[in-house]
């Protein structure tokens, strides 16, 4: 099995994702700050 393609592939991969579920946590009124995670109050969207 030729793994350069994947080798390639998966750093972009990961980067994306990890954008992905910041922008989401951020919708939803989670950040991190300091290492620590923040809820901010002024919550606009609320979905369950």
């Amino acid at each position: 099995m030729n793994k350069a393609k994947l080798k390639a592939y998966a750093p972009q991969a990961r980067k994306d994702f990890i954008a992905a579920v910041t922008a989401r946590a951020h919708q939803i009124g989670l950040a991190e700050k300091n290492g620590s995670v923040q809820f901010c109050k002024c919550v606009t969207y609320c979905r369950i």
